[in-house]
């Protein structure tokens, strides 16, 4: 059995599309509105610029930002 290293970051990145992925679901259907949508991510990156301690704050930032829906 061969081991895998897995680039830090990468399973953090993958994490959060598919939170995107799963909130433009809801989105779509109605569950939350568009300023619900956009008020996650504005939560998420204020918390994230906190992080300063953090190891991977500027990889999580980035990737945040990098996903944020456009136009906002």
């Amino acid at each position: 059995m061969s081991e895998t290293t897995v680039r830090p970051g990468v399973l953090g990145q993958a994490a959060l599309a598919l939170a995107d992925g799963f909130a433009r679901v809801l989105l779509a259907k109605g569950i939350v509105t568009q300023d619900e949508y956009i008020r996650g991510f504005d939560l998420a990156i204020s918390e994230w610029e906190g992080a300063a301690d953090h190891p991977q704050q500027a990889e999580v930032l980035a990737a945040l930002r990098k996903i944020y829906p456009e136009g906002h």
